[in-house]
């Protein structure tokens, strides 16, 4: 995982790289790619908390005594929807999975958020309520995605776990 001193060095690499390539107006290709990999690396800053305009509200830690049925579950990864066969048919409660999500941060219940928490974000409740916030403020899903492409960077996320998938899937709902 970069440090933030070190994103903060690429960003400004990256930007002093889009002006010349601006100012040349010869390499349209490479101006592109130096804008992805600058929108990149500010969104990375953002997740950080280096460019958030204000202060961000601490989540509330969970005593692991309070719910243990629901660590007890979070510990198997088994959800109430694992229980259930997939109906992929069009039928009512495939059409309701397939519905747009308004708010990630109000959708996502406490047993997804302890899985989520678990095993993308390595424990870290602040962390996956930045990331929320952050994915709640995006207006489109390229936008969103170039997000989750660098939390897959930080986190290590695997492209074929389950958890990462329904993550993704959840975020593209948002922008149905």
């Amino acid at each position: 995982m970069q440090s933030k001193e070190d994103l903060g060095n690429e960003l400004s690499e990256l930007a002093e790289k889009v002006r010349s390539l601006a100012a040349d107006g010869s390499d349209l290709d490479a101006l592109l790619a130096a804008l992805h990999a600058l929108h990149e690396k500010i969104i990375l800053l953002k997740h950080y908390g280096l460019l958030h305009p204000g202060p961000v509200k601490p989540v509330e830690k969970i005593s692991p005594d309070i719910y243990p049925d629901i660590i007890n579950e979070v510990r198997t990864g088994e959800s109430l929807l694992d229980k259930f066969p997939k109906n992929e048919d069009g039928s009512l409660p495939h059409r309701f999975q397939r519905k747009k999500i308004d708010e990630l941060r109000s959708f996502i219940g406490l047993n997804e958020r302890f899985r989520f928490i678990n095993g993308l974000f390595a424990g870290k409740p602040n962390e996956f309520a930045a990331a929320l916030n952050q994915l709640d403020m995006f207006t489109s899903f390229p936008e969103a995605e170039s997000y989750l492409s660098g939390l897959k960077d930080i986190y290590k996320w695997e492209d074929d776990h389950e958890l990462v998938a329904h993550f993704r899937e959840l975020v593209y709902r948002r922008f149905l």
